[in-house]
């Protein structure tokens, strides 16, 4: 169950903490959505074990942080997203506000917007419109009149890195001269962007499966070979991670450990998973107790494989993703959670400050720490049904 309640006693963080992490984490990924009632302290305490006291204390931080709210004679609420802070004019203490009431912000995006494209353009927006700045959403799959017409609108972009665009694309934003901000940008051009520091995320997983007993971990990425052009370079970025954080944590990792799909398939890498988990559940001779997908949707290949072939997740191996996608929450796969609100807010400092010409260096770059999100897909080694 996703709201269930999971408590490591041998952790190094205190009950407490773990609480409350466990609240801040059902609350970004969206599982606890604003307004929705929790569990009263003693059924909290009946249905996990744990002392009411620790609980209430745990509560008691959470409403101070003003993710909960306790109303009297109803119960706890979840009160805030928890997901980024509130804009406020601080940032720019002192300075004209006056001189950004003619910013303009394309924010460039290409395709369908899930979740996390719209939680990061809403966090955007919601910074940009403290300082009386206006902007506008541009799909860069339908620019009416090319992208030059497009630039002609704004006079400042925010761009959301997507995968069927390359540099060629991303030279001519920076060619129009307006001050730019990417979120994500995994290409090889120099650009002021917001990103997420993978080799931390990958990091966390690591630590989470050595503490469940893991020993013998594997990674299931994309193909060696990909598109030349495009943003694939997040891929490479989480495979290093796990040879690098994986040597450090003493594991036994090699590129040997890295599993890969028989193709390459943009549009359906749940396709891809489903491959190489075919080859590698068919007899299930493998001594790995745990598997590392590159994202969600080969994850899920996997996870869905794993099944068909008679095979149970936490007890015959442990699987974690990448991004809380809808295929991780669906199957109930632990996975890594972007701050993408977090990230929209630090774009839209970024872009102001870029736009006032306050900074010195035009190239800078900010990185937000992923957060790693427990579900039922991991747990104990060996622990069998």
């Amino acid at each position: 169950m996703k709201n269930i309640l999971k408590i490591e006693r041998n952790n190094q963080v205190s009950i407490v903490e773990q609480i409350c992490n466990h609240y801040r984490q059902r609350v970004l990924a969206g599982d606890l959505m604003v307004g929705e009632k929790l569990p009263t302290l003693k059924q909290l305490e009946k249905s996990t074990g744990i002392c009411i006291s620790s609980i209430r204390q745990s509560f008691r931080l959470l409403e101070k942080e003003g993710i909960i709210v306790k109303r009297p004679r109803l119960g706890t609420f979840i009160q805030s997203s928890g997901s980024a802070q509130e804009p406020s004019r601080s940032h720019h203490t002192g300075i004209d506000l006056a001189r950004l009431r003619d910013m303009v912000a394309g924010i460039m995006v290409g395709g369908n917007l899930d979740r996390g494209w719209m939680n990061q353009i809403e966090a955007f927006q919601a910074a940009l419109s403290v300082y009386g700045c206006k902007s506008v959403l541009i799909d860069t799959g339908k620019i009416n009149g090319g992208i030059d017409a497009a630039l002609r609108r704004i006079n400042a972009i925010f761009y959301l890195e997507r995968f069927e665009h390359g540099d060629d694309f991303v030279k001519k934003l920076l060619d129009s001269g307006l001050p730019i901000v990417a979120s994500n940008y995994n290409g090889n051009l120099k650009i002021s962007s917001v990103r997420e520091d993978w080799g931390w995320a990958v990091s966390e997983i690591l630590k989470h499966l050595i503490s469940l007993g893991h020993g013998k971990i594997a990674m299931v990425s994309y193909p060696e070979k990909l598109p030349a052009g495009k943003f694939y370079k997040w891929v490479v970025e989480r495979e290093e991670a796990f040879l690098e954080f994986g040597a450090l944590d003493g594991l036994p990792v090699s590129r040997d450990d890295i599993f890969r799909p028989d193709f390459f398939d943009v549009s359906n890498p749940y396709k891809m998973g489903r491959n190489v988990g075919d080859r590698m559940f068919r007899n299930f001779k493998h001594d790995y107790s745990a598997i590392i997908a590159t994202n969600d949707f080969v994850a899920a290949g996997l996870y869905d494989s794993a099944l068909e072939h008679g095979l149970k997740i936490p007890e015959d191996f442990s699987l974690v993703g990448f991004d809380n996608r809808s295929d991780a929450v669906e199957r109930q796969i632990t996975t890594v959670i972007h701050r993408d609100a977090d990230d929209g807010r630090m774009a839209a400092e970024m872009l102001v400050d870029l736009y006032l010409d306050q900074r010195k260096d035009q190239m800078v770059s900010k990185v937000n720490k992923p957060i790693l999100l427990i579900r039922d897909s991991t747990g104990p080694v060996g622990k069998k049904a």
